[in-house]
């Protein structure tokens, strides 16, 4: 498995949450997406293509949007940082704090603070 950028696999964490709302509720998680991903478009024109891959896994059902939330690829974060299912409210503030906490918990624990992460996955040390 590919390391991922702290930023990027934060993210991941939080489309886990929001990937547990989507498979309590599916037709109506998708719903609500779908309405957002309406108010996306005309405000974000410039992201047609995220975008129109969106509907497309928004119509195909749970677990092609499930597929997109949970990967790991460069693709699969581009898809996130573009998500319908952001900003829905699916996770109230405490919610989002745990999976926030949890996050750092875990990143603190399994990488040392004086490592970095490329884009690319390869890492490098920081001097201190």
């Amino acid at each position: 498995m590919v390391p991922m950028r702290r930023e990027d696999e934060r993210s991941l964490w939080l489309n886990y949450a929001l990937a547990a709302k989507l498979v309590a509720d599916p037709d109506g998680v998708i719903e609500r997406a779908k309405k957002r991903l309406q108010r996306l478009r005309s405000i974000h024109r410039h992201s047609g293509r995220w975008f129109d891959l969106w509907e497309d896994a928004l119509n195909d059902g749970p677990p092609a949007v499930l597929a997109i939330m949970t990967d790991r690829s460069d693709l699969g974060q581009v898809m996130r940082s573009s998500s319908p299912i952001i900003g829905i409210g699916l996770l109230g503030e405490e919610e989002r704090m745990q999976v926030l906490n949890a996050f750092r918990a875990y990143w603190n624990a399994a990488h040392p603070r004086n490592v970095g992460v490329n884009r690319d996955g390869t890492t490098y040390t920081v001097d201190s």
